[in-house]
């Protein structure tokens, strides 16, 4: 004899929700998911949802166009401008990036902006 439950799930006769996991490993039913996410907004467009996650994003290579000043206050502890190389701080990351092959106050200005100890 079959477990009445067990029948019932096996002939689709009750639906058990879909489960969609956050980022955070919080798992959400399926219309919760729809509710708290941007999918189903109208108003989105692609380029507002790339706007909307580069507002946090903090990836050295993803901000290549910021000055260090602007990185570092977006995205780094204070404490990351005591040992800051100042002649770098109003030039972009692109520029740092290159000149780290042959300077060595670039080299340590790109490694403290992708040390982790700095970060927020």
């Amino acid at each position: 004899m079959t477990k009445p439950l067990a029948s019932l799930v096996s002939a689709g006769m009750i639906l058990l929700p879909i489960v969609a996991s956050s980022a955070y490993g919080v798992a959400n039913t399926y219309t919760d998911y729809q509710k708290s996410s941007n999918i189903n907004n109208a108003a989105s467009t692609t380029g507002e949802l790339q706007a909307q996650a580069g507002a946090n994003n903090c990836f050295y290579y993803d901000n290549l166009d910021l000055t260090a000043n602007e990185f570092i206050s977006k995205c780094c502890k204070g404490s990351i401008r005591q040992r800051f190389p100042g002649q770098f701080l109003t030039t972009t990351l692109e520029f740092i990036d290159t000149a780290r092959a042959i300077d060595r106050d670039a080299k340590t200005a790109y490694k403290l902006l992708n040390d982790g100890r700095f970060r927020k």
